[in-house]
């Protein structure tokens, strides 16, 4: 695959679910840039990256965002540069503009195609994430169901891939226009 998906949204969005969707449908790896985060904490702490991955995240998430602040303040690509080096090609959970920028430029240097998926949901939680719709190639509005989110996954996952066919989900909600070009 010659693509690097980034799924970005606010808090609470389902970034991680779509991450997850759109990974198994692609067959591809994916990550969240928070586990380089994790990783720093847990050196910081000294202690096991298990042991903070046991805790609430929402516990963490002040810490978390100090520490990925801090590593992103100093290198921009810090977080999802390892993550693309290891063949990690569907990463969830960019939140700074200059992190997206040298996300976007370290796929390209690898010769891959990014492609920013902005997951929309209506939400009253906000945290650290600087980017917005407008910075992503493609919008999923994330109202209705899990069904309808694995159908419009598999719908975007189709536009880079013929490999397999469209998902057909019994779901009973209309279907909506899900995930429009941005730009």
């Amino acid at each position: 695959m010659n693509y690097a998906f980034f799924i970005v949204g606010l808090p609470n969005s389902g970034k991680e679910i779509a991450a997850n969707l759109l990974a198994t449908f692609l067959q591809a790896p994916r990550a969240s840039s928070s586990s380089i985060i994790f990783d720093a904490l847990a050196a910081q702490r000294g202690v096991p990256r298990w042991e903070l991955e046991a805790s609430p995240k929402s516990v963490l998430r002040p810490e978390l965002e100090r520490v990925g602040d801090a590593l992103c303040e100093a290198d921009p690509a810090c977080l999802v540069a390892p993550l693309l080096k290891r063949g990690v090609r569907v990463i969830h959970g960019v939140r700074r503009r200059n992190e997206l920028r040298a996300a976007r430029a370290e796929a390209i240097q690898m010769g891959l195609s990014p492609v920013v998926v902005w997951l929309d949901r209506r939400s009253n939680n906000f945290d650290n994430t600087e980017i917005t719709r407008g910075d992503a190639d493609y919008t999923i509005k994330n109202y209705g169901t899990v069904g309808q989110l694995t159908k419009y996954m598999a719908d975007l996952a189709f536009e880079f891939t013929a490999t397999f066919d469209k998902v057909d989900t019994a779901d009973d909600s209309p279907d909506l226009d899900i995930w429009n070009p941005s730009h």
